[in-house]
């Protein structure tokens, strides 16, 4: 009997599961006017390394009916890693929310980057994707 080929999406069989790790560990925050696209493919590629559970991205791992905030909050609270894409519209999708908080409808990015800094997790190291270009 052969051993079955693992699929482009099995994570590597070497790399431990999210469970082993407390939860997921990489949390993707992205703006969807933005960078869903580029967000889209980073999350299959860490998909592929570390499999499903260690990583967060809303549309990929929200429950139908999960209440949003408590579940952000959630995975922003357990998370060891954060991601933030910012694509070639970030500064236009920016305005849409206000310049300040408040002045717009809730800004879940801004939530989402003001958590990882409070929480100490977030380093500023910049890497440039050539995904736009």
């Amino acid at each position: 009997m052969t051993e079955p080929t693992p699929s482009p999406t099995d994570p590597d069989p070497a790399t431990p599961g999210a469970a082993e790790r407390g939860g997921r560990s990489i949390f993707l925050s992205y703006r969807r006017r933005d960078s869903q696209g580029a967000t889209g493919r980073l999350y299959d590629g860490l998909v592929r390394r570390l499999g499903a559970d260690a990583i967060f991205r809303d549309v990929a791992t929200l429950i139908p009916g999960e209440v949003f905030d408590r579940a952000i909050q959630q995975a922003l609270q357990s998370c060891v890693a954060q991601v933030v894409v910012i694509g070639p519209r970030w500064v236009e999708s920016v305005r849409d929310f206000g310049a300040r908080p408040g002045d717009g409808p809730v800004d879940y990015v801004r939530v989402e980057v003001a958590t990882a800094l409070q929480r100490d997790i977030a380093d500023g190291r910049p890497t440039e994707l050539d995904y736009w270009n």
